[in-house]
């Protein structure tokens, strides 16, 4: 059984660290689309726009954050599933 445990929780090491890419990555999406579109876009008087960059960063934070929620449960840091743990230890 602790060879199983240890295998889910280096799983979720790297959960964690392909969610927290993929929160940089939609932050880098949203960021690289609102200076086209503002900056360029206002400066050239072309409207830069990537189309669909809200549902693709929408999609890359819910899988990224979904992910890196088993990290959490392994390491046994969410505050509600304490309560869970104390009563069936």
């Amino acid at each position: 059984m602790n060879l199983a445990w240890r295998a889910v929780a280096a799983a979720a090491r790297v959960a964690i660290w392909f969610g927290g890419a993929m929160l940089f990555a939609a932050a880098a999406i949203v960021t690289a689309e609102v200076l086209l579109r503002k900056g360029l876009g206002a400066l050239f008087g072309y409207n830069f726009v990537f189309s669909g960059s809200d549902e693709i960063s929408g999609y890359l934070f819910a899988v990224g954050t979904s992910w890196s929620m088993a990290h959490v449960l392994v390491t046994r840091g969410h505050v509600r599933i304490d309560v869970l743990y104390g009563a069936f230890g």
